[in-house]
Protein backbone atom coordinates (compact mmCIF):
# COMPACT_ATOMS: atom_id res chain seq x y z
CA UNK A 1 0.00 0.00 0.00
CA UNK A 2 1.37 3.45 -0.91
CA UNK A 3 0.84 6.61 1.09
CA UNK A 4 1.54 10.21 0.19
CA UNK A 5 1.79 12.68 3.06
CA UNK A 6 2.76 16.32 2.52
CA UNK A 7 4.27 18.27 5.41
CA UNK A 8 5.88 21.71 5.60
CA UNK A 9 9.67 21.41 5.51
CA UNK A 10 10.22 23.31 8.77
CA UNK A 11 8.48 22.53 12.07
CA UNK A 12 7.01 25.28 14.27
CA UNK A 13 10.11 25.20 16.49
CA UNK A 14 12.35 25.75 13.44
CA UNK A 15 13.49 22.12 13.14
CA UNK A 16 14.13 20.86 9.61
CA UNK A 17 12.11 17.75 8.71
CA UNK A 18 14.30 16.93 5.70
CA UNK A 19 16.79 15.18 7.98
CA UNK A 20 14.16 12.92 9.60
CA UNK A 21 12.96 9.44 8.71
CA UNK A 22 9.29 8.55 8.89
CA UNK A 23 7.39 5.35 9.68
CA UNK A 24 3.94 4.20 10.71
CA UNK A 25 3.54 3.19 14.35
CA UNK A 26 0.73 1.62 16.34
CA UNK A 27 -0.04 2.02 20.03
CA UNK A 28 0.14 -1.28 21.93
CA UNK A 29 -3.18 -1.73 23.77
CA UNK A 30 -2.77 -1.56 27.55
CA UNK A 31 0.87 -0.47 27.31
CA UNK A 32 2.43 2.95 27.08
CA UNK A 33 4.55 2.13 24.05
CA UNK A 34 4.32 1.99 20.29
CA UNK A 35 5.63 -0.49 17.74
CA UNK A 36 6.54 0.37 14.18
CA UNK A 37 4.31 -1.21 11.55
CA UNK A 38 6.47 -0.10 8.63
CA UNK A 39 10.16 0.38 8.02
CA UNK A 40 11.41 3.94 8.50
CA UNK A 41 12.18 5.78 5.28
CA UNK A 42 13.62 9.13 4.28
CA UNK A 43 11.77 11.86 2.44
CA UNK A 44 11.46 10.83 -1.20
CA UNK A 45 10.22 13.98 -2.98
CA UNK A 46 12.39 17.05 -2.51
CA UNK A 47 10.94 19.16 -5.33
CA UNK A 48 9.64 21.80 -2.93
CA UNK A 49 12.55 21.61 -0.48
CA UNK A 50 14.35 24.83 -1.38
CA UNK A 51 12.54 27.68 0.31
CA UNK A 52 14.93 30.32 -0.98
CA UNK A 53 17.55 30.55 -3.68
CA UNK A 54 21.03 30.40 -2.27
CA UNK A 55 23.91 32.35 -3.77
CA UNK A 56 26.87 30.30 -4.94
CA UNK A 57 29.57 30.35 -2.29
CA UNK A 58 33.02 31.20 -3.59
CA UNK A 59 36.04 31.07 -1.26
CA UNK A 60 38.17 34.18 -1.01
CA UNK A 61 41.23 32.10 -1.98
CA UNK A 62 42.33 28.50 -2.45
CA UNK A 63 44.23 28.26 0.82
CA UNK A 64 42.71 25.46 2.89
CA UNK A 65 43.38 22.88 5.53
CA UNK A 66 42.39 19.22 5.25
CA UNK A 67 41.68 16.45 7.73
CA UNK A 68 41.75 18.50 10.91
CA UNK A 69 40.15 17.46 14.17
CA UNK A 70 38.99 19.67 17.00
CA UNK A 71 41.83 20.37 19.40
CA UNK A 72 41.85 22.62 22.42
CA UNK A 73 43.72 25.85 21.76
CA UNK A 74 42.97 26.03 18.02
CA UNK A 75 40.52 28.84 17.40
CA UNK A 76 38.85 29.96 14.20
CA UNK A 77 40.59 33.34 14.58
CA UNK A 78 43.95 31.60 14.20
CA UNK A 79 42.84 30.02 10.92
CA UNK A 80 41.58 33.29 9.47
CA UNK A 81 44.81 35.07 10.52
CA UNK A 82 46.69 32.48 8.44
CA UNK A 83 44.44 33.20 5.46
CA UNK A 84 42.74 29.79 5.55
CA UNK A 85 39.25 30.10 4.09
CA UNK A 86 38.24 26.44 3.86
CA UNK A 87 38.82 23.33 5.95
CA UNK A 88 37.82 19.69 5.99
CA UNK A 89 36.96 18.53 9.48
CA UNK A 90 36.95 14.86 10.47
CA UNK A 91 33.93 13.90 12.60
CA UNK A 92 33.58 10.50 14.27
CA UNK A 93 30.10 9.43 13.24
CA UNK A 94 30.02 6.78 15.99
CA UNK A 95 29.68 9.56 18.58
CA UNK A 96 26.20 10.34 17.21
CA UNK A 97 24.83 6.79 16.92
CA UNK A 98 23.37 4.68 19.72
CA UNK A 99 24.53 1.09 19.41
CA UNK A 100 22.66 -0.05 22.50
CA UNK A 101 18.94 -0.06 23.25
CA UNK A 102 17.54 3.18 24.53
CA UNK A 103 14.22 3.90 26.26
CA UNK A 104 13.31 6.14 23.29
CA UNK A 105 13.75 3.32 20.75
CA UNK A 106 10.59 2.07 19.05
CA UNK A 107 10.61 -1.61 18.17
CA UNK A 108 9.87 -2.54 14.54
CA UNK A 109 7.91 -5.75 14.03
CA UNK A 110 6.82 -6.92 10.65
Amino acid sequence: MDYNITLPRFKEDGGDRIAHRYAFAQQVPGEGRRVLTSPASWVTDLTGAAERSMPRLVPANKKGLGGIAHKAGIHHTHLSELGITASTVNIKFSRFVNVELNVKNIEYTR
